[in-house]
């Protein structure tokens, strides 16, 4: 598990989870980023956070359809999220 922090606060936290705590049914693991949204993604690869609020994050399966441009993306909008949250 990695974590990535900004202001004192993680915009991102990297780790593996069972494929069934994403999708019912499926098997296997998978690693995933949970981040911090602004707007609802309904995108494949993308699932309510899990062990997380699912309002607030969403977890990105790293392996999965979402591609390395919309990652940076959403990486960068999280951080940008929190850092405007938690200024001083």
């Amino acid at each position: 598990m990695s974590v990535f922090r900004t202001a004192g606060k993680w915009y991102a936290l990297i780790m593996t989870v069972p494929y069934e705590k994403l999708e019912s049914g499926r098997n296997g693991i998978a690693e995933i980023v949970n981040l911090r949204k602004d707007t609802r993604r309904t995108k494949p690869g993308v699932y309510p956070a899990w062990h997380m609020n699912h309002r607030l994050w969403i977890s990105v399966v790293l392996d999965g359809p979402v591609s390395d441009q919309m990652f940076e993306e959403m990486a960068e909008e999280s951080r940008r999220l929190i850092r405007a949250k938690h200024r001083l």
